[in-house]
């Protein structure tokens, strides 16, 4: 996944770039003709940057979850923390070493 991230961050620094070359364009007092086709690029490519950047958040969030989520103590049927080292308790039915040696006599 981190290859997908660095192509989105790559391409957000493409963008800006570009960005910054449509406003420059701009500044220099291009063609009348250019200048309403320059301005839709420029608002297309500060939407595209919008877009891109959300998208990588939403993807360091996925990620993110997803290693909370392999760290996450689990929880057990009744709702309680169940740590790993901690014991489950016995089914009904089950001998319990005290109530075994009880009727073992």
């Amino acid at each position: 996944m981190s290859t997908f991230l660095e192509s989105l961050e790559t391409a957000i620094q493409t963008y800006k770039a570009q960005l910054q070359q449509v406003e420059l364009a701009l500044g220099a007092g291009s063609d009348p003709s250019q200048q309403s086709d320059l301005i839709q690029l420029q608002e297309d490519l500060k939407q595209l940057i919008e877009l891109t950047e959300s998208s990588l958040v939403s993807v360091k969030k996925s990620k993110l979850l997803a290693t909370l989520d392999t760290d996450a103590p689990s929880i057990s049927p009744s709702g309680h923390l169940k740590q790993d080292n901690e014991a489950t308790p016995k089914e009904d039915g089950e001998a319990d070493g005290e109530n075994e040696s009880k009727y073992s006599e």
